[in-house]
């Protein structure tokens, strides 16, 4: 897993698909598998007006920031708990976390030429 695709929004109804590359995760952080992403209303707002409300388009920008995550490795457990492997539902919230960490570090990240008048 070296680079991601990813719908990146270039102005009013101009997206395209690229790929860019998967920036390693600086200590502290976490690199996670996003399985899917969802478009919300402001997206929509984005890529039919270049904008949602006060907020304007002025670079590239990758659409969805609802994401379904799947969560890898062990959660630190507190001092005497049981050693018992994480469930499902302890990893979801803090990949999901590190996600939004992570796409964000990504989307500063990629390259961003600039927009067309």
């Amino acid at each position: 897993m070296n680079d991601a695709t990813a719908a990146i929004l270039h102005g009013p109804e101009d997206v395209r698909i690229e790929r860019h590359p998967i920036p390693g995760p600086a200590p502290g952080e976490v690199l996670v598998e996003i399985g899917a992403i969802g478009l919300s209303g402001s997206d929509l707002h984005y890529y039919a007006h270049g904008e949602n409300g006060p907020n304007v388009l002025r670079s590239p920008t990758a659409l969805g920031h609802e994401a379904v995550v799947a969560g890898h490795g062990p959660r630190p457990r507190a001092p005497g708990s049981p050693s018992s492997p994480p469930s499902p539902a302890d990893t979801a919230a803090p990949a999901a976390r590190a996600a939004t960490t992570s796409a964000r570090t990504a989307a500063a990240s990629a390259p961003r030429p600039p927009m067309a008048p």
